[in-house]
């Protein structure tokens, strides 16, 4: 009986453990995508005001458009996501189809694009903050696995 019941707690000592990684596993899929889907409409919906920054200084009240201001917020959560998703996973699993590292790059050009919705105070757009703006885009869209309509 006792080798019965020391077999039965060997099995379960070894299968329980990949049961509860596995949900783990499928819970950070679950937020990974979502991220992913999230950044995918983003981009798209929030591409005008980040491509069109406003120069504080040549606004009535010195302050951002209320579009400007949500388009901002909302990449600067998207920002914080990719940070917590990137801070809650171990560097050694291989939980998601990308690492920390590019977690946290995904991150702060969220955060870089949230930054450029408006230019130095009058001093407007240059080519350089227009660049870096193209550049953080791309770099979302290639560590994201996420394709740039051509239509």
């Amino acid at each position: 009986m006792e080798v019965i019941l020391n077999f039965i707690s060997n099995i379960l000592a070894a299968i329980l453990p990949s049961v509860f990684k596995k949900k783990e596993s499928s819970e950070f899929e679950k937020r990974y995508e979502k991220l992913r889907y999230d950044v995918a409409i983003a981009l798209t919906m929030y591409a005008r005001y980040y491509h069109s920054p406003v120069d504080l200084a040549r606004q009535s009240d010195y302050a951002l458009p209320q579009e400007y201001e949500i388009a901002a917020t909302e990449l600067r959560k998207l920002g914080s996501t990719a940070r917590a998703l990137s801070e809650t996973i171990q560097e050694k699993e291989k939980i998601l189809p990308i690492n920390k590292a590019d977690l946290m790059s995904v991150s702060g050009n969220l955060i870089g694009l949230s930054n450029s919705m408006c230019t130095p105070y009058n001093c407007g757009s240059s080519w350089e903050d227009r660049d870096a703006v193209r550049k953080y885009e791309a770099e979302i869209r290639k560590l994201l696995c996420i394709e740039k309509s051509t239509s």
